[in-house]
């Protein structure tokens, strides 16, 4: 391991590094908070949440066509509702459902990331007088609001 020199310890970091770290530590914190609601679902599911929302939404279009017609295809739903012994039109409901409440949650999450993306490039663009604030800049900040329902 190296020791750094006086001149590396003196040396302040540059505006852009401040915004730059600023902004590191806040998306490692919208990371971990993203991945805390994507890590309950294996990966190969949640490749499939395009799909299942898409048959989802088809086969909710129909609600009111009894019978639906069998040109209307929806096989991923039709297999697991299967599997899980449920409606196939309760399980769209529910799919459509968890979308939703991911999306509300997701939606606020990328909200507050960009909010604190826009405050560090407002502190940035103040120059010198931005410096203390990039410096101590508050990372964990807005992240426990509650999200509008």
């Amino acid at each position: 391991m190296r020791l750094a020199t006086a001149e590396e310890i003196t040396q302040e970091k540059s505006l852009k590094e401040l915004a730059a770290a600023a902004m590191g530590a806040v998306n490692a914190e919208y990371s971990r908070r993203m991945g805390a609601i994507a890590e309950a679902y294996p990966v190969h599911e949640r490749e499939s949440w395009p799909v299942q929302l898409q048959e989802a939404n088809l086969l909710l279009s129909y609600a009111d066509v009894v019978p639906i017609p069998e040109t209307v295809k929806t096989p991923w739903i039709d297999q697991c509702a299967y599997q899980r012994g449920l409606d196939r039109m309760e399980l769209a409901a529910r799919i459509v459902a968890k979308d939703e409440g991911y999306r509300t949650v997701s939606g606020f999450l990328s909200g507050v990331r960009q909010w604190h993306e826009d405050c560090i490039d407002l502190l940035q663009q103040e120059g010198e007088e931005g410096r203390e604030a990039l410096q101590g800049y508050d990372h964990l900040q807005g992240w426990e609001q509650s999200a509008p329902v």
